[in-house]
């Protein structure tokens, strides 16, 4: 009787320990594993274009973000066409920049396109900002041409080593509208996201 009862209790507690040990290993499944590197996506946006782009790499890589202001605000009464055509040379001043970079292992950083050249508020970051030894991914929203604003972002950056890149092309007539497909957006935030769990992944040819 005591052999019979002590074969049924074995059975049981065996039986829960199986339960148990499927239950944690389905957790450890499910559960997406965390990004290796703290990323940072840096962005200046007249028009809202680029924050549209910043917020969703925000939101898919759950990465910090923070914006470029210059000192002196463009008028909002600009439209995007005109302020293209602002002097590109013309470095203006920026605002304090909020978040340490130190911190951070991989900084994304947008510009919209103007007059073929990254906006002058991001070449005023990138000559403020010392990128050294930091992974930059670069992207960029026109609604044209991309022109050359990627390449000369890079060469403002000479000791940096470079992620993925994006040209993302926007509508000409409404604001947010991206004509780029949102599926190739996504997957560059993807290869961003590799780019951060794996220290072996190789980065596409632009």
């Amino acid at each position: 009787m005591l052999v019979h009862i002590f074969k049924k209790f074995s059975q049981s507690l065996f039986g829960i320990l199986i339960i148990f040990s499927c239950f944690f290993c389905h957790e450890s499944i499910a559960k997406p594993s965390k990004l290796s590197s703290k990323i940072l996506v840096v962005y200046y946006s007249h028009s809202e274009n680029t924050k549209f782009v910043a917020d969703m790499i925000k939101s898919q890589l759950r990465a910090d973000i923070a914006s470029i202001e210059t000192t002196n605000k463009y008028p909002s009464s600009i439209s995007r066409t005109k302020a293209q055509k602002f002097n590109t040379t013309s470095i203006p001043k920026i605002k304090k920049f909020s978040k340490d970079l130190k911190k951070y292992d991989i900084i994304v950083i947008g510009s919209p396109v103007w007059n073929s050249k990254p906006a002058p508020a991001i070449q005023a970051f990138l000559k403020d900002q010392d990128l050294s030894g930091k992974t930059v991914c670069f992207f960029t929203t026109y609604e044209k041409t991309p022109g050359s604003a990627i390449s000369d972002m890079k060469s403002a950056c000479p000791k940096s080593s470079f992620g993925p890149t994006k040209d993302i092309r926007f509508s000409t007539s409404r604001k947010k509208l991206m004509k780029s497909s949102a599926k190739n957006v996504r997957y560059w935030i993807n290869q961003i996201r590799e780019l951060s769990v794996n220290k072996n992944f190789v980065v596409p040819k632009d």
